[in-house]
């Protein structure tokens, strides 16, 4: 059976006083979000790939462990969220909805856009619970910030937890389209209040979790140099907290607008940025490791090194195992603790 030409040429939203709609050749702002998507994603894998490689030439103590396990499980969530954003695409994401026919937001449609907010919630959950978790491998030793790390994780769980029953019920509640006729719940309104809510939440936790490593770096009594290389390894999550408030604020200025694919892809390639960085940041600290094994094998093969021999200072701090490092603490109990985390991290 046919579909009648007034339902083709519906739009989902009615456009504003002056302006037709246009199912052909239409203004969109979604290509950013594609790019963005398959170059970060892509790059999220390669340094995770990275990761698990070089936990195989470590010592047994800090081989693959939880924090290596929840970063597969973020990046898998980030490939799920590229996966939502190129299929969005081909339906009217990133364009005017009243450039956008009513009949091609079908159930799967909506799921499929439910399921954006959905990959990324998970997939920034596993990423904060990994850099937490990497954290409390390396500096479990200091009182300070092992509390400050139970406390991120407090703090992303209650995020999280939330975030997703809104989305669950959004998914039971506005789906199919008739049923978000007169239900507030499911306004553009109330979905960028609890976009923004819990992006503040996460702007948070993305602050704390920057702050427990460089915190206790900027204390270590140590050269210069290695200072500051260890706080541009840390750093390197602080361009994904200006992507988080980046995309807070997108949101927050959008948030009584109706124009729901249009703002999603404006604030998408914020989020898409956040959170693969998020993946490199909590990979970045292990590349370090692989980087000097790769220095160390060049030399010692152009005759720089004694073959066979290893010289201690030039032990890193992730290669150093969770028992090696306590036994470290305790066989220096007249040290503080950051005298003896300087000592490790600098070697």
């Amino acid at each position: 059976m046919a579909i009648p030409d007034y339902l083709l040429k519906m739009p989902a939203a009615t456009p504003p006083p002056g302006v037709q709609s246009n199912f052909v050749d239409p203004e969109t702002n979604g290509e950013p979000a594609r790019v963005v998507s398959i170059c970060f994603t892509a790059a999220a894998v390669l340094m995770v790939a990275l990761r698990l490689y070089a936990r195989t030439t470590l010592p047994k103590g800090q081989r693959l462990g939880w924090d290596d396990v929840t970063c597969v499980m973020a990046l898998v969530g980030s490939i799920a969220n590229m996966v939502s954003v190129l299929l969005l695409m081909d339906v009217g994401f990133g364009r005017h909805l009243w450039d956008v026919r009513a009949l091609d937001l079908t159930p799967q449609v909506l799921l499929l856009y439910a399921g954006l907010d959905v990959s990324y919630t998970i997939a920034a959950f596993f990423t904060k619970l990994s850099l937490l978790l990497m954290y409390h491998r390396l500096f479990q030793v200091i009182s300070t910030s092992r509390w400050l790390i139970y406390a991120g994780v407090g703090l992303i769980t209650c995020t999280v937890v939330p975030n997703l029953t809104c989305s669950v019920l959004r998914v039971k509640r506005c789906i199919p389209a008739e049923k978000m006729a007169g239900d507030p719940y499911c306004s553009n309104w109330t979905v960028n209040v609890v976009m923004l809510t819990s992006g503040t939440f996460n702007t948070v936790a993305d602050l704390l979790i920057l702050f427990i490593p460089i915190q206790r770096v900027l204390k270590l009594q140590s050269i210069a140099q290695a200072r500051v290389g260890l706080l541009l390894i840390f750093s390197v999550g602080l361009i994904a907290c200006l992507s988080s408030c980046v995309r807070v604020i997108v949101v927050g200025v959008n948030r009584n607008t109706i124009d729901g694919f249009w703002n999603a892809a404006r604030s998408a390639p914020y989020m898409i940025t956040e959170l693969n960085l998020g993946i490199i940041c909590a990979c970045v600290v292990l590349m370090r490791t692989l980087f000097r094994k790769a220095t160390r094998a060049v030399r010692s093969r152009s005759g720089f090194f004694i073959f066979g021999k290893k010289d201690d200072s030039q032990i890193d701090l992730c290669e150093r195992s969770e028992p090696s490092l306590k036994q470290s603490v305790r066989s220096h109990q007249e040290e503080s603790a950051d005298d003896v985390l300087q000592r490790i991290i600098v070697r």
